[in-house]
């Protein structure tokens, strides 16, 4: 094999089949690999034989690492031992520290690799090690070394790791990107020493480039996933000169010279906060168009000061260039709302008694997001006087049908227009209209209206919505459940709706259809399929868990879509999920569809937790990696990985199991510090430590919606991040994310 990759006619597919087959007879006869290593070899067929030992499982690769590795350092020359650090690293003990120490102080490509290894082994030799200055050491990749010198000694470490960083870079950016990949480990004493460095660094000039210190440093302490209970220690510098120069240079960035640091150096600020800070976001918003305000708009959250909001309520009368006005202005009124909503949403509800079409359409778009009861009451206010047919009347109809009960009036103008050739919003405003009110004499008229679709040669979407919502509302006649049959067959999006209401009346028929399409190959709607297992579990869950398990297993690229279905099935269908969680874990397969898949396995941990560690304890090690990330979702998932690590001897899946808990008990950490002390800055941590969904489902430990809910500012913002964070992690496209609680009528 050594020989086939040194050819000149190097044949990478032949290379892989053998490089295939040996492993198989490596695993199925490790005491061959013993064998070979034993006998009379060349140095390369060694080092081959070290490439197949460290693919090994821990149980039978320790064995023969024991047995072999005086042979293998032998035989093997120095700089061509690399794969014997990582057979270490895998397999290695204390009697490997030497070789690793040897290794971590040469000028190898490896260095770092043998450094890293030396960490977890022997971290005590480390860190003396790095008490000299090395100016050899390049720094390893990853943060695991980090933290196991952090575990053994956390004083010590941090001012080791301090003075050897500026040892070779006095700037404090080597230090701070060292930091960067391991926040969470630093204290107030290194931010104080960090923002010491900036401030020396911007009272003189300097050259910045791709890795200037500069970067390195407003990059981590601007950073949003840097604890904020280090914030005192920035506010002490209000005023400062340090505040005075992050400020001018961060107005530069307002003003068109932009470079990559920017959002970083505004955060910073941010955090400092003050005088310089209020500076920023007036200039920010000191433009006579709308649209150029837009980042001072949503940095104002964080400083409503009487200035800024002053400001804020000018920029409602001015226009804008920009060809997303109406998403401005909608970001504008939901700032002011969420600070002042005692003032600002009487205004807002004025809007709808306005003439111009412009204002009611506006005020219209927002008015969900900030229901309360008595809505209806001045929405029928603003509709009467409205001229018949009008587009303000279709509109303001339509919100006041959604709004509340059913109306008189509102039903005489639905009537009145019901059957024109109307635009969306009066075709919507009629619909929702006569849905609502269900006395004999519009009931009679809206069912004939509904059976004229019959002989219809095209329908709108909202009629075959309104037709399947009246048909749920029970005493439809035959003709309208005819042509609803006709809805459930073809492509419209109200078609699964309809099955649920067929599920009703005709059981056996809506059966049929379920399970053809619980069973066939999906359709190009993604929803289709998870839609009609979901509705099919309501009839017969037993063929529904069937189905999702059948799907889940054949389409792979289908299973972020289905996920959510798993919610209504038999707990094989979690199962099913965690059968296959190693063909989607992160870095091989579809992480969307793979988190999605610990989403439900999170809301199902209670029967899915004993399957889910009965499948790690006899897993593979490629498998268990994948269901450890798993394991972490569980709500005690950090207590499951210490009793993991308490008994794996594989040590690259206790360094795995330890990076899983720790993201998890850092997510612990944020949630309930927001819960000891709420407000923008600490919610706004949580949202970007924690993973998203555990901070709103029911019942859940990382659960804090429920103190974000009753504060106007904290829901505003958290409604942008909680979008923010699902766009970053799901492949989503949300500009908000609902927290508000619903009206009860809603």
């Amino acid at each position: 094999m050594s020989a086939e990759r040194e050819s000149d006619r190097f044949d990478s597919d032949r290379f892989d089949a053998m490089d295939a087959a040996l492993r198989t007879i490596v695993c199925d006869s490790p005491d061959w690999l013993t064998e070979l290593i034993e006998s009379q070899r060349s140095a390369d067929e060694y080092r081959i034989a070290a490439y197949f030992l460290k693919s090994l499982d821990a149980a039978s690769g320790s064995n023969i690492w024991a047995r072999t590795r005086n042979r293998l350092f032998a035989v093997i020359a120095p700089d061509r031992q690399s794969v014997l650090i990582e057979c270490i690293g895998r397999f290695g003990d204390e009697d490997d520290a030497p070789v690793l120490a040897t290794h971590a102080r040469s000028d190898h490509l490896w260095a770092p690799k043998a450094l890293a290894t030396w960490a977890e082994i022997d971290p005590g030799a480390v860190l003396a090690y790095l008490d000299t200055f090395p100016s050899l050491a390049r720094t390893p990749a990853g943060r695991g070394w980090i933290d196991r010198l952090f575990d053994f000694d956390a004083a010590r470490t941090r001012s080791a790791l301090q003075a050897w960083r500026e040892a070779c870079d006095p700037t404090g950016g080597a230090l701070a990107a060292l930091f960067s990949r391991a926040e969470d480990r630093v204290d107030e004493a290194l931010v104080a020493h960090l923002l010491s460095k900036l401030e020396d660094l911007m009272r003189a000039p300097f050259a910045e480039g791709a890795r200037d210190p500069f970067a390195s440093l407003v990059n981590l302490l601007g950073s949003l996933t840097l604890d904020p209970r280090h914030d005192g220690l920035f506010e002490a510098y209000r005023g400062s000169e340090l505040a005075a120069r992050l400020c001018a240079r961060a107005i530069d960035h307002v003003d068109g010279r932009k470079d990559d640091r920017q959002v970083a150096v505004r955060r910073l600020l941010r955090r400092i906060g003050g005088a310089d800070y209020e500076r920023l976001l007036l200039h920010t918003l000191s433009h006579d168009d709308l649209g150029k305000s837009r980042a001072g708009i949503a940095m104002s959250i964080f400083a409503p000061t009487a200035p800024v909001v002053s400001r804020l309520e000018e920029l409602t009368a001015v226009g804008t260039s920009e060809g997303d006005a109406i998403e401005v202005r909608l970001s504008l009124w939901r700032v002011l709302l969420a600070l002042d909503p005692e003032r600002w949403r009487p205004r807002l509800m004025g809007l709808t008694k306005s003439e111009a079409e412009e204002d009611v359409s506006f005020a219209l778009r927002l008015l969900p997001e900030y229901e309360e009861a008595g809505d209806q009451n001045v929405l029928l206010e603003s509709l009467r006087g409205r001229a018949r047919g009008s587009t303000m009347e279709a509109m303001l109809m339509n919100a006041a049908a959604v709004a509340g009960p059913s109306d008189r009036d509102l039903t005489a103008r639905a009537l009145a227009r019901l059957g024109a050739d109307d635009d969306e919003a009066g075709r919507l405003g009629v619909l929702n209209t006569l849905i609502k009110d269900q006395s004999p004499e519009p009931r009679a008229i809206f069912d004939k209206y509904l059976e004229r679709l019959g002989t219809a040669k095209s329908w709108k979407s909202y009629d075959s919505q309104a037709l399947v919502a009246r048909l749920g509302q029970g005493g439809a006649s035959d003709a309208l459940w005819a042509i609803g049959e006709r809805v459930g067959g073809r492509g419209f999006w109200s078609a699964d709706d309809f099955v649920e209401q067929l599920v009703d009346k005709d059981e056996a028929k809506a059966l049929n259809i379920l399970l053809e399409r619980a069973f066939s190959e999906p359709d190009f709607i993604t929803n289709v399929q998870p839609d009609a297992i979901a509705t099919l579990a309501r009839i017969d869950k037993d063929r529904a868990t069937k189905a999702f398990r059948q799907a889940w297993t054949s389409y792979p690229d289908r299973r972020r879509n289905m996920a959510r279905a798993v919610r209504a099935l038999d707990p094989s269908a979690l199962e099913a999920m965690v059968d296959v969680l190693g063909e989607d874990r992160p870095g091989t397969g579809d992480r969307y569809a793979y988190r999605a898949a610990c989403v439900e396995l999170r809301i199902g941990h209670e029967t899915i937790q004993p399957y889910l560690l009965e499948r790690y304890a006899e897993a593979d090690a490629a498998r268990k990696d994948a269901l450890l990330e798993a394991i972490g979702w569980m709500p005690d998932g950090p207590g499951l990985l210490t009793g993991i690590l308490e008994t794996e001897r594989d040590r690259q899946l206790r360094d795995k199991a330890y990076e899983v808990r720790r993201v998890w008990l850092d997510a612990a950490a944020a949630a309930e510090q927001f819960r000891r002390h709420p407000s923008l800055v600490t919610m706004e941590f949580a949202l970007d430590v924690c993973e998203p969904e555990p901070t709103y489902m029911r019942e859940d430990p990382l659960r804090i919606i429920d103190q974000i809910s009753i504060d106007p500012q904290l829901t505003y913002f958290a409604e942008q991040q909680l979008a923010r964070r699902l766009n970053e992690l799901t492949k989503s496209n949300f500009k908000r994310v609902r927290v508000r609680a619903r009206r009860p009528d809603a």
